[in-house]
């Protein structure tokens, strides 16, 4: 019974670091998915910033100006709004990977304990066998 519970934990861990390799898998997605978007978001501040900065191609109206000036401030603050979602995504993996080393270290041990009690179980049937050998 001992034994049993130890298996039914055992199993419980696995099953906890499978659904945190998941939970990584899938934040590691989300982060690839806002880095993409973070370098579009500052390829078009950059563009922007080109357009503004490139007087000698093409002519800017002060409307333009003003629309590109908008655009860079709107980009600028989705850029940061992206840094925050960038850091918290960093945090949760970060995060997940010390609870998946946590619960390793503890399948570790609780292997390390059920070879124990297996090789105390298997004594113990010695015991017993050289007990009723001996009372025979």
């Amino acid at each position: 019974e001992i034994q049993s519970d130890k298996m039914k934990r055992v199993y419980s861990l696995i099953e906890n670091k499978n659904s945190l390799l998941s939970k990584t898998s899938e934040l590691e997605a989300k982060l690839y998915k806002l880095q993409l978007l973070l370098k579009t978001k500052e390829s078009d501040v950059q563009t922007y910033k080109d357009e503004v900065n490139n007087h000698n191609s093409m002519y800017v109206s002060e409307e333009n100006v003003v629309e590109v000036k908008k655009n860079v401030a709107y980009s600028k603050k989705l850029l940061a709004g992206l840094e925050k979602q960038l850091e918290t995504v960093e945090a949760n993996i970060l995060r997940s990977t010390n609870e998946l080393e946590a619960l390793q270290e503890k399948g570790a041990m609780l292997k390390s304990k059920d070879e124990e009690l297996k090789a105390n179980i298997r004594f113990a049937k010695k015991k017993a066998l050289m007990m009723n050998s001996v009372s025979r």
